[in-house]
């Protein structure tokens, strides 16, 4: 944990999950089982937020460590125990388990913002954006989304960023806001090229989305 800690990029956490916590699954995995089999839940918290299992790795493995961690750890208000909670409603969210996933992200908000966990914030309020587009509650999820942005842009964090943006175009899709979402997707396009090719995906699909619910079919098949 302390070299991932080191390994960290300014960039974003999801960034960081790619080029660490897949290259040392094993390893996150083995210190995971240690700390559950000698009860160190405060040190398995440690361990399991720095994973950020839903994004890139196992949502369901990811809910059974975290079921056991938020159970046996302090029960207190903090950072990790915020994040946590965060990191679950991802798991069940990516599950297709959105009332689940939307109250735990509402929880994990509102200890985030009692203690001050300024990331957590911002990735709390970018989740509940995501669970409002899946539930197809287009203007919350604009609003939701709209602030997160802003949050990510504070931070610095770019590929963040756009995944929100990306996601943001789908609900001004569905309030009938072509022109914005074509907007946004292009912008989170310009965003994610600047990491790697492979990370845009997202918003090259969402893209194809736009063009074909316009009718242009060959412009959608092209971004596909």
């Amino acid at each position: 944990v302390a070299q991932a800690e080191t390994e960290r990029p300014a960039n974003g956490t999801a960034v960081f999950v790619q080029r660490y916590a897949l290259r040392e699954r094993a390893n996150l995995r083995d210190a995971l089982a240690w700390c559950i089999g000698h009860e160190q839940a405060d040190a398995a918290l440690t361990v399991a937020i720095a994973c950020a299992w839903w994004i890139r790795v196992d949502a369901n493995e990811g809910v059974r460590w975290l079921a056991w961690i938020l159970e046996h750890a302090s029960q207190e208000p903090g950072a990790g125990r915020a994040a946590a909670l965060t990191e679950m409603a991802g798991m069940h969210w990516a599950n297709g388990r959105y009332e689940e996933a939307a109250g735990l992200a509402e929880t994990g908000l509102a200890m985030a913002i009692e203690v001050g966990a300024v990331m957590t914030i911002a990735f709390a309020t970018d989740l509940l954006g995501g669970i409002a587009l899946s539930q197809s509650q287009f203007q919350r999820s604009r609003s939701l989304l709209t602030e997160a942005i802003g949050y990510w842009q504070e931070l610095r964090d770019g590929w963040n960023e756009a995944e929100a943006r990306q996601l943001l175009a789908g609900a001004e899709l569905g309030l009938g806001n072509d022109a914005a979402a074509q907007h946004q997707a292009e912008h989170s396009l310009r965003l994610c090229r600047a990491f790697r090719p492979a990370d845009a995906a997202g918003p090259l699909c969402r893209l194809g989305r736009i063009s074909r619910e316009r009718g242009h079919d060959y412009s959608a098949a092209l971004s596909y």
